[in-house]
């Protein structure tokens, strides 16, 4: 025969089995719901870099190991050029209206004098084994 106390006992755990699958389904609930909003960090490849120097107007520099840029306060102008391929790691038809922010490193290994580097858009076609500073 079982005693009052062995039949509270059993109740609770009972009921502590049936609060702990009510806290879980809503965890899954709220998890589905909130999915679709959260975006994840894309990662891209590096398709194609160059620089051009005024000090050299003519020369490519599109198989160089570095990318050289320099102020306009050096006298010289030296412009980089990057371009990153991220087609692979979006999502099909992601278009840049869905892309609300993107973030590049770039790690220095050498500053002559301290300044400011901007960043644009290049809107128009370049070939990184045919840009100059003569033809950018």
């Amino acid at each position: 025969m079982t005693s009052p106390t062995d039949l509270r006992t059993t109740r609770t755990n009972l009921g502590g089995r049936k609060a702990k699958s009510l806290i879980f389904a809503l965890l899954v609930v709220g998890l589905v719901m909130f999915l679709p909003s959260v975006s994840f960090g894309q990662g891209s490849t590096l398709e194609r870099d160059a620089y051009t120097s005024s000090t050299s107007p003519g020369t490519n520099t599109g198989s160089a190991t570095i990318l050289r840029v320099s102020g306009s306060g050096s006298g010289i102008v030296a412009n980089g050029y990057i371009r990153h391929h991220l087609t692979t790691s979006l999502p099909p038809g992601t278009t840049g209206a869905n892309v609300a922010k993107a973030t590049i490193k770039f790690y220095v290994s050498k500053v002559t004098s301290p300044g400011t580097i901007d960043v644009y858009l290049v809107s128009g076609a370049w070939a990184e084994n045919t840009i100059t500073h003569n033809a950018q």
